[in-house]
C-alpha cells in the first residue's frame, strides 16, 4: 500500500498504530501513525508503501510466551508494541501487547507471590489507614 493511501485511510485521530500485513497475511511489521503522518516520504499515490516506515517485524511474540520473555523482547527491540502471532510459520497477527500492560501484569505476578511467600496481605498494598502517633 502507497504510504499516501495509508494517510487517507488512518487518520491520526482513529488509531496510535495499525499492522502490517502481506498477500498471505503473514505480518510485516506495525506503523505508527503519528509518524506516518509526519514523514515527507510519499506525499502522492506513487511514492513509497508502507514498508518503508514498518517497525517491529522481527520482534514478536506468540500466545504461549511468558511475560518475562516478552519483556525481554521489549528490551532488545526497544519497542512500545509487539503483535502476538498464531504461531512462527504463519505469522497470522493474534493480537498485540504493549510493554506497560506487561509490565503491569509481571508486577501484580511479582506481588502476589511476595504475598505467598512472606504472608503479608498488606505488605505491598496502601489499604492500611492513617498512621497514628502516640502522644
Amino acid at each position: 500500500m502507497p504510504l499516501a493511501e495509508l494517510r487517507r485511510q488512518f487518520p491520526v485521530t482513529e488509531s496510535r498504530r495499525v499492522f502490517v500485513v502481506g498477500e498471505s497475511g503473514a505480518y510485516e511489521g506495525h506503523i505508527d501513525l503519528v509518524e506516518a503522518h509526519a514523514t515527507e516520504l510519499g506525499t502522492d499515490a506513487g511514492g513509497p508503501t508502507v514498508t518503508v516506515i514498518a517497525h517491529g517485524k522481527a520482534h514478536t511474540l506468540t500466545p504461549s510466551q511468558p511475560v518475562r520473555d516478552a519483556l525481554d523482547i521489549f528490551i532488545d527491540s526497544a519497542e512500545e508494541v509487539l503483535a502476538v502471532l498464531d504461531n512462527p510459520r504463519d505469522r497470522h497477527v493474534a493480537g498485540y501487547l504493549t510493554e506497560a500492560f506487561a509490565l503491569r501484569r509481571y508486577y501484580r505476578e511479582l506481588e502476589a507471590r511476595h504475598r505467598e511467600e512472606l504472608g503479608d496481605e498488606g505488605l505491598f498494598t496502601s489499604t492500611h489507614g492513617p498512621a497514628t502517633h502516640p502522644g
